[in-house]
Formats: structure tokens, C-alpha cells, sequence
């Protein structure tokens, strides 16, 4: 018989609707059941596509004599990170606390107040059973011991949570940070020296503009080979186009292959900033090839994307995507250049590193490009052109062969903040390759938000089956920042206005009493221990940090300085965690930038304003925004003379140069002080 989650609309709930544990979804009648009959909870996180979720799930939550433990012994409940991101936070900070690391899945146990006492990741099934053991025995013979060490426990919690005091920043904040960074450089693969490798988009971002800004070349080459080697690498499918969570390995082959929107979404960004800065077409074509993937695979019909794909096909981790010698030998290939004699198979397979040496476990090889390819195409005694044709065709018929397997699962779960963020991929996508089909795919998904999104109060909701309790900081932040990249490519204010409701609305809904930072959540969840604050950058930017980028920038658009004053407050409130791990604090360096080095507000005006804007925007990579003036503007940038003939004004802090008509000066100009 199914259990409560049968009825519950999440993917990864329904993946455990029929466990024999009798699962619970989290609110007030798991609560009450645990007050009740005075047993201890387990709040079990996890998300559909996740592969220890679904390995932990088989082995142990389908298990009838374990499953016979948790019912007798616990209330038991199934949360869906991705749905409540606030709930995941609490018990994330309490089991990292506790073991010092954290991941999915998360099991926390609790006492019926919600406060955490014990908790781990992904646990074997005769572990799990003996935790269980132990933990009902303790709670049942001497409870007082969980009621200290919970309080003790929620303590540290809520110190996590204390303010830290301001200290000012200048440009030798940003050099130690930098020289700090530098020491764990991978200068062979790219990335961080370590395993498993993230590709981790939003530190690659602000290492570009730093790069760029200040001319080291040695972190503009780390950020190039970074995105070169993941690009090659089997973490993105060579086949397709998409990138996966992460790899397992050191060197961007192996990885974990669940498909999230928010990685591909990133990325996209980030190699559109990376061909504007290399000018290197390998990049354009990963551009092209990772947002028509997201388009094909992860796109509803009106018009919002879906949150990701599975890592497994029947408990299977990326075998749909991994390939063997066999494999390519049923592979109809067909070679477009009859006069070279060689075999396709043999020439894909080295291509692709499909030999023994770079096997898995399980016999299979990830495709990858990291071999030499001019060794590659000299040993078949093919020009540039061969190779490219045989190899492009080739690539089409593995995919039609990959086609006829069983697909991985797609949850078509609709995430607000990570379709932002898509939205702005999209912008930056139609920006870099000069097509407004991506725009448009960007203002439908816009457009899909303001219609589904919003409740009768105006509160923008986190995903299409969230409700009004359930409001997060990061849809907010991310939405704003989406809405500000679309004014800049059109320059329709409209986009700005919505902005600043929603700021508004932010201000008001998650706002620290002190008027700095916010919280995650909008304090409505009565079971929720704490309010938790997200101050660091991970795999995706913190709430606070985009909050005080979008603060910057709306207070220099509509000329409010108190609120680029708050965005300096809560910048300043981080200055030495940034010094002593900037990678962690990625996207609050982007906005050191904007702090240390002149930042301009270019305003164009005529005919030539779009020209002018593109041209410009060639050349000159970070700290600036971009206006067109028209005398209806609702905008309190500073005032011109005309908007007839195309000028271009240099502004900095409301105070504009006189104008100047080419853009080779305007450059010359913003790259003189820079």
C-alpha cells in the first residue's frame, strides 16, 4: 500500500510513495504525530535526480525489515530540497556541524520540536540499522541526553546565524584574495587542485572580469583552460550538449551525471563571457550546443524549464550516456569523405578515448575530447576539413544510436530562482550569438512567472505547486537580477519596474531588523528552528550576494544611494572570510570590483545607440552599466541635452564627461583608468 507521500506532487516524494516506511511529508500532522507518541523524527532530504538518493532508497528505505524498524521507532519524513530549499539549510548546517560534511542525501534525526540531535549523508543499510538501534534505545532509556545535546546543538546553529562586524575593504583586499586563490590553482586540468572537481560558474565569472580588469594574465589563462578541459571533458556530453553535476575525478572525465537547470544555466553565462573575452569560437559552439540541449530536453511547452535529469536508468548511473567498443561497432556509420579509407569506428573511438585504458568499473568508457586532436587527425592522414565533416557526422549517427535507449527521467519540476537564472542565459546567449530566439525563449519564461507565479498578494512563489508559506529570498534575488539583464538588452524600463517591486517586496519580507542582511525564508514555517541567513557562494550564488549586486545596481539606475550604502554594509560585513577563501565568496568579490575600481554608467543616446552599445560592449568586459536617454525615462541617471544625435556619455556617481560620438573613445577612456 502507498503511504501519505502518494498524494504529494513532488517527483522525488512520488519516488518514494510506495517504500514500505511509512513516510510522511513535512508539516504539522508529522509534527503532532511526533509529540504525540513522543518518538524521535527523521527528516530523510534528498531530489530526484540524485543518485545516492535513489541508491539509498533500494537498498534500505525498500527494505521490509528496516522499513519494520523506522515505522516502530520513528516518524518519518520525505522532503524535497529542491521544493524547500529552507528546510534543507537548517538540517545541512546541523549535520555539517555534526560530521563535518554534508551532500545528499541528508538524514537528520530530531526531537518533535524539529531541533536536530543526530544526523549523516548517505549510510549502508546494516549502519542504518544499527543508528536506528541506537538511537530509539537512547531516546527511550534516557532522553535527557538528546534534550541537552539538542539545545546545545541549536545553539551553534544560531551562532552560525550572529552578524559579523564591518570592515572596510580596498584594492589590497582584492590582491590577497586573489594570491590566496591562486595557491590552489590547478595549472594542468584547470579548476581547483582537488577531486571531485565543480566547475563552479560564478567563481570562474569574477575571475574573468578580475582578470580582465586588472590584466593578469595568469588568471585570465586559468579561467581559459578551466573552461577548455570542462568543455572536452566527460562532464559534458559530447553528444547532446549539457553538463553534468560534477566529476568525480581530477580531471573533468568521470562525472556524476544527473543533469541540474542551475549548472547548465551558469554555464551558459559563463562561456558567453568567455567567448566575449577569448573571442574563442570552441567556445560559441559550447554556447550553442548547451542552451539548444536545454531547449530540446528541459523546456516545457509554456514556456518554463524543468529543474533536471537523472543521473540512473533503472538504478543504472550514466550508463545511458557511456559507451564500450561494442557500442560504437553498432554504430551505422557513414563517412562523408569516400576517398579517405579509414575506419570510422577506430577514428570515433579515439576520438572519443573509447579503449581500455580509460574504462570505468563497470567496463564502459565516458565520452570525453581531451585527447590530442591533431595527433588524432594526422594519424588517419585527414586535412581540417575531414576530420571536421567525418567527425560532425559521426557524432550525429552516435546520437541517433544513443537515442534508442531508455532515457533517464526528466522532473519537469519548475523551479522560479532557477528559471531566472536560465532567463538570464538566455539574454547573454541571444546577446553573444546575435539571435533573438533565445530572447524570445527568455521573455516567454518571464512571462510565464509573472502570469503562474505570483499569489493573490502579489508574493512570488518558489515553484507551480509551493504555496504562500513557502516564500524563499532566492526567487526574489534571482528574478530581480534576471529582470535587470533583460533591461539591459532591450532597455525597456518595464523590466527595471518590476525589479524594483520586487525589491521592495524583499525588503519588506526577508529583511534583518537591522536593515543589512536578509534571511532565506520568510519566517513562515512554524516547525522551521531558525531563520537561516545564506551569506557563502556555492555551486549557485548566495541570496545575499545577488540581493547586493542587484542593490548596486538598481540604487545607480534610479539614483538611490541608500540602497548601493547597504549593498557596501553587507560586503563589508565579510571582508576577511573573502581574504581567507574567495572562491567561497565569489559573487560578493564581483561586487569588490564594482566597489574598488571605477565603475561607469554608459548612456547612449540617437540613431546609433544600439551600434554603439554592441560595439562597446566588444571591448569592455565589466563595471558598467548601459542606458538609453530618452526625456520619458523613469530612470535618475544624469540628465543630457538631447536624444537625437548618437553620443555616448561616460558617467560616474550622477557626474557625466562631455559626450563623446565614436566608441573607440569611450573605450580609450574606461580602459585608461581601469
Amino acid at each position: 500500500m502507498p503511504n501519505a507521500l502518494i498524494n504529494e506532487k513532488s517527483l522525488y516524494l512520488q519516488q518514494h510513495a510506495h517504500n514500505p516506511v511509512n513516510w510522511m511529508p513535512w508539516g504539522k500532522d508529522a509534527f503532532e504525530k511526533a509529540k504525540n507518541e513522543n518518538k524521535l523524527m527523521l527528516i530523510s532530504i534528498g531530489y530526484s535526480s540524485c543518485h545516492w538518493c535513489h541508491v539509498m532508497e533500494e537498498e534500505t528505505f525498500n527494505d521490509a525489515d528496516t522499513a519494520e524498524l523506522m515505522n516502530e521507532n520513528f516518524v518519518c519524513v520525505k522532503v524535497d530540497r529542491e521544493e524547500r530549499p529552507d528546510i534543507d539549510a537548517v538540517y545541512m548546517s546541523a549535520v555539517q556541524l555534526m560530521s563535518g560534511h554534508g551532500g545528499w542525501p541528508l538524514n537528520c534525526f530530531v526531537l518533535p520540536d524539529g531541533r536536530p540531535v543526530y544526523g549523516g549523508t548517505y549510510f549502508r543499510n546494516a549502519d542504518w540499522n544499527n543508528i536506528l538501534f541506537q538511537l530509539s534505545h537512547i531516546y527511550k532509556k534516557e532522553p535527557d541526553k538528546f534534550l541537552t545535546y539538542a539545545g546545545d546543538l541549536k545553539n551553534a546553529i544560531n551562532s552560525l546565524e550572529q552578524s559579523k562586524p564591518q570592515k572596510s575593504f580596498d584594492k589590497s583586499t582584492l590582491l590577497n584574495l586573489i594570491e590566496n586563490w591562486k595557491k590552489l590553482f590547478d595549472p594542468i586540468r584547470g579548476g581547483l587542485n582537488r577531486a571531485p572537481k565543480f566547475p563552479m560558474p560564478d567563481n570562474l565569472m569574477f575571475l574573468m572580469r578580475y582578470g580582465w580588469l586588472t590584466q593578469d594574465e595568469q588568471v585570465l589563462e586559468h579561467c581559459k583552460l578551466t573552461l577548455t578541459q570542462i568543455s572536452r571533458g566527460g562532464i559534458n556530453d559530447q553528444l547532446a550538449g549539457g553538463f553534468a553535476r560534477y566529476s568525480v575525478d581530477a580531471y573533468w572525465k568521470v562525472p556524476h551525471f544527473e543533469k541540474m537547470l542551475y549548472d547548465n544555466a551558469q554555464l551558459i553565462s559563463c562561456y558567453c563571457l568567455a567567448y566575449r573575452i577569448f573571442k574563442d569560437n570552441h567556445f560559441k559552439n559550447v554556447i550553442r550546443a548547451t542552451v539548444d540541449f536545454i531547449l530540446a530536453a528541459m523546456t516545457d511547452a509554456e514556456g518554463y524549464f524543468y529543474s533536471s535529469i537523472d543521473a540512473d536508468v533503472d538504478g543504472e548511473e550514466g550508463r545511458y550516456y557511456c559507451w564500450n567498443r561494442a557500442d560504437m561497432e553498432k554504430v551505422n556509420f557513414n563517412n562523408p569523405v569516400p576517398s579517405k579509407k579509414i575506419s570510422i569506428t577506430d577514428l570515433m573511438c579515439d576520438y572519443f578515448s573509447v579503449n581500455e585504458r580509460e574504462k570505468t568499473a563497470e567496463g564502459y568508457c565516458v565520452l570525453n575530447r581531451l585527447a590530442d586532436e591533431n595527433e588524432i587527425r594526422k594519424k588517419y592522414h585527414l586535412t581540417e576539413e575531414e576530420f571536421f565533416l567525418i567527425t560532425e557526422a559521426a557524432k550525429k549517427q552516435m546520437l541517433e544510436q544513443r537515442n534508442k535507449r531508455k532515457p533517464p527521467v526528466t522532473d519537469k519540476k519548475m523551479i522560479t530562482s532557477w528559471n531566472a537564472l536560465m532567463i538570464t542565459a538566455l539574454t547573454d546567449c541571444a546577446e553573444v550569438l546575435e539571435d533573438e530566439t533565445y530572447f524570445n525563449h527568455a521573455v516567454e519564461a518571464a512571462k510565464f512567472i509573472d502570469k503562474n507565479l505570483l499569489n493573490d498578494d502579489g508574493d512570488l512563489l518558489h515553484s507551480l505547486t509551493s504555496s504562500s508559506e513557502n516564500l524563499h529570498l532566492e526567487d526574489y534575488a534571482y528574478l530581480i537580477a534576471s529582470y535587470i539583464r533583460l533591461y539591459e538588452y532591450t532597455w525597456d524600463e518595464a523590466w527595471l519596474l518590476k525589479a524594483k517591486l520586487f525589491l521592495l517586496q524583499a525588503d519588506i519580507l526577508f529583511s534583518h531588523a537591522d536593515g543589512v542582511n536578509y534571511y532565506a525564508d520568510a519566517g513562515k514555517d512554524f516547525y522551521l528552528i531558525v531563520r537561516k541567513t545564506e551569506l557563502e557562494d556555492n555551486i549557485t550564488p548566495s541570496e545575499n550576494s545577488v540581493m547586493a549586486n542587484n542593490l548596486f545596481l538598481m540604487g545607480k539606475y534610479f539614483n538611490r544611494p541608500e540602497q548601493t550604502d547597504r549593498a557596501q554594509k553587507m560586503t563589508e560585513r565579510l571582508t576577511d572570510d573573502m581574504v581567507a577563501y574567495g572562491s567561497a565568496y565569489s559573487n560578493w568579490a564581483n561586487l569588490l570590483l564594482r566597489f574598488i575600481y571605477p565603475f561607469y554608467e554608459i548612456v547612449y543616446t540617437g540613431e546609433q545607440a544600439l551600434g554603439n552599445k554592441k560595439e562597446f560592449q566588444s571591448s569592455v568586459f565589466a563595471n558598467y552599466l548601459s542606458a538609453r536617454y530618452k526625456k520619458s525615462s523613469l530612470l535618475s541617471l544624469a540628465t543630457t541635452q538631447t536624444d537625437e544625435k548618437s553620443f555616448i556619455y561616460i558617467c560616474r556617481n550622477q557626474s557625466c564627461l562631455l559626450p563623446v560620438e565614436s566608441v573607440s573613445e569611450a573605450i580609450a577612456t574606461v580602459n585608461s583608468e581601469k
